[in-house]
C-alpha cells in the first residue's frame, strides 16, 4: 500500500529578507540549511533585492524558494509579498520573519517550535497572553520585560525583536496581518499599528535569547536599500510607536462606561487557545489597565 505524500505541507514558513550584503547573508542562509527539520518541517522563502545572482545561487543549492524584487521596494512590503507567495504555494501552521544576519544552531528550529507550541495562548507573568515568539540573541531588559521562571523565557510586553518573529499563522492572519508597508519598523517596539494589533488585544511575546539558539553575524549595518532605520530615524519611529499607544490609552480613558471597545470576535481571536473567551476578555481589560498605569501611573 502506497502512502500519500503532500510536498507543499510544512509546519513553518521561514521568510528571510536580504539586500546587497552577500557575505553575511550567505553565512546566515548556509547555517539555516543545516538546521534540523529544514525542507521537512519548515520551508525557507528568501526575498532579495540584490543586483547579483549570488543569493539566488545559494537558494538553488539549498532548495530554498527565491523571490526577487526591485530595489525600491521596502523590507516591509517585500515581506508582505513573500508571505503572499508562500500562502499561495504552501500549507503551514507557523510563519517566521527573519533578517539576513543570523547564524542558526542545528537545534534552533526544534527547540523554538517546541517552546512556542507549549506557550502559545497561555498567560504570561505580565498578565498578557503569549502570542509571538523569538530566539533572537540579545537579552531583553527594561520595565516592559519580565522573566518567566516557570517557562524559562522572557515575557516581553511590546513584541519580539524585528530580526526574528514567529507567529501562529492563525494569529498572524487575525491579529498582526501585514507589516506596515510605509515603515520598516525594525525596533522591538515596531510601529504604533503593530503594537495596537498585538498588545492592545492582550498579547505579548516570549523571547528565548538566553538559550543561545542563534546569534548575530557581525558585519555591515545596512540591510535593505540603505533604508534600515538606525540612529535618529529608528528613535523617531520608536517614539511614534509609543505615541500611538498613548493616544489609544487616552481614547480608552475617555470612553463612557457604557461604551463598547471593539475586540476581535471569539471565532477569530486565537483558534486552539487554552484560554476561555470570558477569561480572555478579563485579561484584555487587565492589559489595558496595565498600559494606563505604565504610561500615566494611574
Amino acid at each position: 500500500m502506497h502512502s500519500l505524500e503532500f510536498p507543499n505541507i510544512r509546519e513553518t514558513i521561514v521568510i528571510v529578507g536580504t539586500f546587497n550584503r552577500n557575505h553575511i547573508a550567505s553565512q546566515s542562509l548556509n547555517s539555516l540549511a543545516t538546521v534540523r527539520g529544514n525542507n521537512e518541517k519548515f520551508k525557507v522563502v528568501v526575498v532579495d533585492s540584490s543586483l547579483e545572482p549570488h543569493i539566488a545561487n545559494i537558494c538553488k543549492q539549498n532548495n530554498f524558494d527565491y523571490v526577487w524584487l526591485p530595489g525600491d521596494v521596502s523590507m516591509a512590503a517585500a515581506r508582505n509579498i513573500a508571505y503572499q507567495y508562500a500562502k499561495q504555494k504552501y500549507c503551514y501552521d507557523w510563519v517566521l520573519f527573519a533578517e539576513d544576519d543570523i547564524k542558526y544552531s542545528e537545534d534552533w528550529y526544534e527547540k523554538l517550535i517546541q517552546l512556542s507550541s507549549n506557550l502559545y495562548g497561555k498567560i504570561s507573568p505580565n498578565g498578557l497572553i503569549y502570542g509571538a515568539f523569538s530566539a533572537s540573541s540579545g537579552l531583553p531588559s527594561g520595565e516592559t520585560v519580565v522573566f518567566d521562571d516557570e517557562n524559562d523565557c522572557y515575557a516581553v510586553f511590546f513584541g519580539p525583536r524585528a530580526d526574528q518573529r514567529l507567529y501562529k499563522t492563525s494569529h498572524y492572519e487575525n491579529i498582526i496581518k501585514h507589516w506596515d508597508p510605509d515603515l520598516l519598523g525594525i525596533s522591538s517596539c515596531q510601529t504604533g499599528q503593530q503594537i495596537s494589533r498585538n498588545a492592545m488585544q492582550g498579547y505579548c511575546s516570549a523571547n528565548f535569547s538566553h538559550l543561545n539558539l542563534c546569534q548575530f553575524i557581525d558585519g555591515e549595518e545596512s540591510t535593505w536599500v540603505g533604508m534600515r532605520d538606525i540612529g535618529p530615524a529608528a528613535f523617531d519611529k520608536r517614539l511614534a510607536g509609543y505615541k500611538s499607544v498613548i493616544k489609544r490609552v487616552n481614547e480608552l480613558r475617555v470612553l463612557p462606561s457604557t461604551a463598547k471597545v471593539s475586540t476581535i470576535p471569539v471565532q477569530t481571536s486565537i483558534p486552539m487557545t487554552e484560554i476561555h473567551f470570558q477569561q480572555r476578555v478579563s485579561i484584555i481589560r487587565k492589559a489595558k489597565r496595565r498600559l494606563r498605569r505604565f504610561f500615566f501611573g494611574k
